[in-house]
């Protein structure tokens, strides 16, 4: 199980589900999570979209090829709330 211990490591796991989508033919979860990262401006914005596209992962059972990598996706969801409560803290 993955560990995310910052928001690259977010990104670039990111950036493999989105290899394992294309090569399941899944263009769909592909794009998904391909707008997430390059339609945002702020790493927050990216961060909040990738956690909603996340999320939907999470939830969508029919997507057999995703089985393995469920545990690594609840882990970087759990990894952008945690830095989103991290950068809210009163300084």
């Amino acid at each position: 199980m993955r560990e995310f211990k910052s928001n690259q490591d977010v990104f670039t796991y990111v950036e493999e589900l989105i290899s394992i989508a294309r090569d399941h033919g899944d263009e769909e979860t592909a794009q998904s999570l391909q707008d997430a990262i390059h339609d945002n401006f702020t790493t927050s914005e990216i961060l909040g979209e990738l956690a909603i596209a996340l999320e939907e992962l999470q939830l969508e059972m029919s997507k057999e090829y995703l089985e393995p990598h469920r545990a690594d996706i609840s882990n970087a969801i759990h990894g952008i709330r945690k830095a989103f409560r991290k950068a809210n803290r009163p300084g």
